[in-house]
């Protein structure tokens, strides 16, 4: 599950960022930036607007505390708020895991991770579960958890060693 903000932008700013090259589509341009996203974990796949912790459609309105893959929703309308600055839905994909050695590759979905102080796979958190306080203990377990009833309803119900499960 994707997290879902908005930020605001003025139409000058957004402009000066955007200048386009002559005969160049609005579409194109986007098409040329976009950042390929895959999950390590999962393998989630999308191409993504912006990676970082700045997004330039969001003019400075938002500033993030870890480099983010970030989309541009889709599914929100383009509005414009009293001042006429424009809002823009964008919707967070993940980022990178902290832990240096992570075999994750180069990122995780929210999904397949946990965010304290830093963004961590579950894979990493899990073998580290004793450095975190007991809230995110707790909340890493229930991912965990949720994770492996998810794979058990994949493979039918079967449990290692090939009983099925009562």
């Amino acid at each position: 599950m994707s997290v879902e903000a908005k930020c605001e932008v003025k139409e000058e700013e957004e402009e000066e960022v955007r200048e386009k090259p002559a005969g160049q589509s609005k579409r194109k341009r986007e098409e040329e930036s976009a950042v390929r996203f895959q999950c390590g974990r999962c393998g989630l796949t999308e191409f993504c607007h912006f990676f970082g912790r700045e997004p330039y459609f969001c003019a400075g309105a938002v500033k993030f505390a870890e480099d983010t893959f970030v989309l541009k929703d889709p599914f929100s309308a383009e509005t414009f708020d009293v001042s006429g600055r424009r809002r823009v839905g964008f919707l967070i994909l993940g980022g990178k895991c902290y832990v240096a050695h992570c075999s994750n590759g180069d990122g995780v979905c929210v999904d397949c991770s946990v965010f304290y102080k830093h963004r961590f796979c579950l894979d990493c958190a899990a073998s580290n579960m004793n450095a975190f306080p007991d809230e995110m203990q707790s909340k890493i377990a229930k991912k965990l958890e949720a994770e492996a009833k998810e794979k058990e309803k994949e493979s039918g119900g079967v449990k290692a060693g090939g009983k099925k499960a009562k």
